[in-house]
């Protein structure tokens, strides 16, 4: 379900859709981009691969971590990153190491989540 919503998302971002715009008697090409998603943390968590509250690196838009203190200013998170840290998740053998790795990075393994892919210029 989210796979075709993405898409049609896409299509319109890219190519836009013909729309007949009865005021002018003619039709017109539509380009919307999406600028905006609106969720509360967990769904937007949930979107991103994120762990949420549970993992090490508990805010999905920063690096920080569960030691640090709430008044740190920390490293923000990035599209590139995520793509390296759910591969070294990808790239562990067992089950018990995998989790590990995504408690200490905060995220899910996202190769196949397509709003991941689809958000990945606002990422987080």
């Amino acid at each position: 379900m989210s796979q075709q919503i993405v898409s049609e998302l896409n299509v319109l971002e890219t190519t836009g859709i013909e729309v007949y715009d009865a005021s002018a008697c003619t039709t017109a090409l539509v380009i919307a981009p999406l600028i905006l998603i609106i969720c509360d943390n967990p769904r937007a968590s949930e979107l991103l691969g994120h762990l949420g509250s549970t993992a090490l690196k508990y805010c999905r838009i920063c690096m920080a971590d569960k030691n640090d203190s709430p008044t740190i200013v920390c490293e923000q998170r990035n599209l590139m990153q995520a793509q390296m840290q759910t591969l070294q998740i990808e790239l562990e053998v067992s089950e018990y190491a995998k989790t590990e790795v995504r408690k200490r990075f905060g995220l899910r393994e996202i190769t196949n989540n397509p709003w991941f892919h689809f958000l990945g210029d606002i990422f987080l």
